[in-house]
């Protein structure tokens, strides 16, 4: 490992952190950023639930947990309580679970929305 020498004579050398500091603070903020757009997402549409008649609030309930739960799966990965590759697995469940309830059962599929 890498020393930086502390220029005080007689200091123990300590080892090279700063990157690992910075990419830290860095996940955690673009996590933290992510985690707020979807909250804030939630909040919009849980507006437009309440306004539904209460046979219609199953599906797009679900579909609000599911990017609630995703939100906290970015926490968890800020946090560093998750790594990059399971917070990757968990988007795509959570992709694949959104896909799911757009499907109504019966009838074709609904058009995918293309976000460029």
């Amino acid at each position: 490992m890498a020393k930086q020498s502390s220029g005080i004579p007689g200091q123990q050398a300590e080892p090279l952190r700063a990157w690992n500091r910075f990419r830290l603070l860095r996940r955690g903020r673009t996590a933290r950023l992510e985690a707020e757009f979807l909250d804030r997402l939630v909040d919009a549409e849980l507006e437009f639930l309440r306004q539904l008649p209460a046979p219609l609030r199953e599906g797009p309930a679900e579909a609000l947990t599911v990017l609630v739960m995703l939100a906290q799966d970015y926490r968890y990965y800020g946090q560093g309580w998750i790594n990059r590759g399971e917070l990757q697995r968990r988007v795509a469940r959570a992709l694949t679970d959104l896909d799911v309830l757009r499907r109504v059962p019966g009838a074709e599929p609904l058009p995918a929305t293309r976000i460029d």
